[in-house]
């Protein structure tokens, strides 16, 4: 009996095999997944795999391997630049309805549980922006330094995903 070599599957065979999974509904389409040039897909990865000689999942896996540490600091900076976000919110959130609250806290019992009644969303949110604000130890004054801060933050992160396209051909699975 004749044995015939088993043929390697190249990172075109699972884009193809990707790319079909999704025209049946078996894969998930991811959220940022464009809807328009999927046809396109198995041939954009030919194409990187043409210009940067790598066609087999080891290949591939070494290719990541070699770059890990900027994939990891660029994923670092993603939860630092979003942590960032979250603290920016909460400090204008604060600034923005305080004056809801000051005046919440004006006049008689009535008056005032009146006052709550009408801005509930607005306490709500005021007092979900105080909380978040204690409890990070951040007050309205560090607005101005976290703007900063993640004004570099994103800087390094711009400098890091131009590090890997130059040591690579452009291609949509590098994070714009």
């Amino acid at each position: 009996m004749i044995r015939t070599p088993k043929r390697r599957r190249t990172l075109r065979d699972f884009a193809e095999a990707f790319l079909t999974l999704r025209k049946q509904g078996k894969a998930e389409k991811s959220a940022g997944a464009p809807e328009d040039g999927e046809a396109e897909f198995p041939e954009a990865v030919s194409g990187w795999m043409q210009a940067h000689q790598v066609f087999t999942l080891k290949e591939f896996r070494e290719y990541v391997d070699a770059r890990k540490d900027v994939l990891r600091r660029l994923e670092g900076l993603g939860k630092e630049i979003s942590r960032m976000d979250t603290a920016l919110k909460h400090i204008h959130q604060h600034e923005t309805l305080r004056p809801v609250y000051e005046k919440s806290r004006k006049g008689f019992t009535r008056t005032r549980e009146k006052f709550a009644e009408a801005h509930r969303e607005e306490l709500s949110a005021f007092s979900k922006a105080a909380r978040y604000l204690k409890a990070n130890h951040l007050t309205a004054n560090d607005f101005a330094r976290l703007k900063e801060e993640r004004k570099k933050l994103k800087a390094e992160r711009e400098k890091l995903i131009g590090q890997l396209r130059s040591r690579t051909a452009p291609c949509r699975m590098i994070p714009a």
